[in-house]
């Protein structure tokens, strides 16, 4: 708390209020979305750990290399905005696989992912930011919260199948985007 007042200290980031260790917060809010992914698919919280095989930390991959407003096909052919991000070395991709960090939102993903980007593409993850169906450059109608679950199963399978998948899927997100995680 704060002496001059009863309120926990913020600060801001990228012009936005967050808690004053983000990286705390983002930490805790990854580990819930694993936690709630691996449930989701019956994983047993014992067995989680074993299923989501640990980052790998690479040397000298601190460089990114982005794909922006991949089209992902969902099962009634709506496409929807994706940007990847991926671990790279003079500008070229990494070959992976790398475990993945999913964020679906409804709050415009160009410019969403940038802690998320800047903390774990370096410690060799990807980073999938989608915008929902009907938002921003997704295709479709938004009807808040209907069309999430089938939306977040379609992405994460599309997830799986690409070369630089490790077919580990955490997720990420409060408000709107913690929903889309609890669809899944």
């Amino acid at each position: 708390m704060s002496k001059d007042t009863d309120q926990p200290h913020r600060v801001a980031i990228d012009g936005r209020s967050a808690w004053r260790n983000p990286l705390r917060a983002l930490a805790r809010t990854f580990a819930w979305g694993v936690l709630a992914f691996g449930c989701a698919l019956g994983f047993a919280p014992a067995s989680l750990a074993q299923a989501v095989p640990p980052a790998v930390v690479r040397p000298g991959a601190a460089e990114v290399v982005v794909s922006r407003n991949v089209m992902v096909v969902m099962r009634d052919g709506t496409r929807l905005a994706t940007d990847v991000y991926l671990p790279a070395r003079d500008g070229v991709a990494l070959p992976g696989p790398f475990p993945v960090i999913l964020d679906r939102t409804p709050y415009n993903k160009d410019g969403r992912g940038t802690v998320l980007v800047d903390w774990f593409v370096p410690q060799g993850y990807a980073v999938v930011v989608q915008d929902v169906r009907g938002r921003f450059r997704s295709e479709g109608r938004w009807i808040p919260l209907k069309d999430d679950p089938q939306d977040g199963h379609d992405t994460a399978q599309w997830i799986c199948q690409q070369p630089w998948s490790a077919r580990a899927i955490g997720t990420v997100g409060s408000s709107y985007e913690a929903a889309t995680q609890h669809a899944l």
